[in-house]
């Protein structure tokens, strides 16, 4: 069968041989064209018989045609069927190299980590308690706040008492000392106080932060430093009822738990 390039119009034979290997697509020997041979073939007469001459005349040479697929017999260096964006762009595709591909996988990877760690690392923390020192300085880096570490009941009273106010004869004047026992700084607790009568009943009962209780005490760091000594003082009013016992319960401070702490 004779078929004719689309591109350069070059004109030559190609087998069946070549157009069973891809489905009749073919490659032109003369500009690389890429084209479906059955598609473009040409109709061509017998050629007339000539008188034999006493002259030894050659083969006329053919277009060389190079069959796009394997089963080609026709020279040629490429042997990878084109894509269909390569056919209609005429672009060859360009294989991007190993390293490139490593080296923006490794990237989009820190990526996701920084922000699974900047918008989910305090679940990670309330999961996997053990992790947070290793998460404590990439979250300096990227500027996120862990909640602080929070543990009341190592927070120790080692002293307390209750007693008539000195200045007011309706108040009562309660004094606590606390000792923060844990190996990290932590927020100062809230100070939940009961009052109750002779009878062990419960006359009243009022829960203080440590802006109440630590008035007038400027010096104090901002966090519960690990075994530094805390001298807390309330004035409260005294209960209608006569008030023979109290007590004092530390409470998580959950207030401050969106606050980043001091003394880390």
């Amino acid at each position: 069968m004779n078929t004719r390039c689309p591109k350069c119009r070059t004109t030559f034979a190609v087998s069946d041989s070549q157009l069973q290997a891809r489905g009749g697509v073919v490659r032109c020997g003369h500009c690389g064209q890429v084209f479906r041979a059955d598609h473009h073939r040409i109709r061509t007469h017998p050629p007339t018989p000539r008188p034999p001459s006493g002259r030894k005349r050659g083969r006329k040479p053919q277009a060389a045609v190079a069959a796009a697929g394997a089963g080609s017999r026709a020279p040629t260096t490429e042997r990878r069927l084109p894509t269909i964006e390569e056919l209609l762009t005429g672009r060859t595709r360009t294989r991007t190299p190993l390293a490139v591909w490593v080296a923006g996988n490794a990237v989009m990877i820190l990526v996701l980590l920084a922000q699974i760690l900047h918008f989910y690392g305090n679940n990670l923390v309330s999961w996997q308690p053990a992790i947070r020192p290793y998460l404590e300085p990439a979250c300096e880096i990227l500027r996120c706040n862990l909640h602080p570490r929070v543990d009341v009941g190592l927070i120790e009273i080692t002293a307390s008492s209750v007693a008539p106010h000195p200045k007011y004869s309706n108040a009562l004047l309660l004094r606590t000392t606390m000792i923060n026992r844990a190996n990290f700084a932590q927020p100062y607790p809230l100070m939940e106080v009961t009052i109750s009568n002779h009878r062990g009943q419960t006359i009243g009962r009022r829960v203080f932060g440590p802006e109440a209780y630590l008035a007038g005490e400027s010096e104090l760091p901002t966090t519960m430093i690990p075994n530094l000594i805390v001298r807390a003082k309330l004035e409260f009013t005294r209960p209608g009822a006569r008030a023979d016992g109290y007590e004092i319960r530390l409470l998580a401070d959950k207030r401050k738990k969106n606050k980043t702490t001091d003394g880390r």
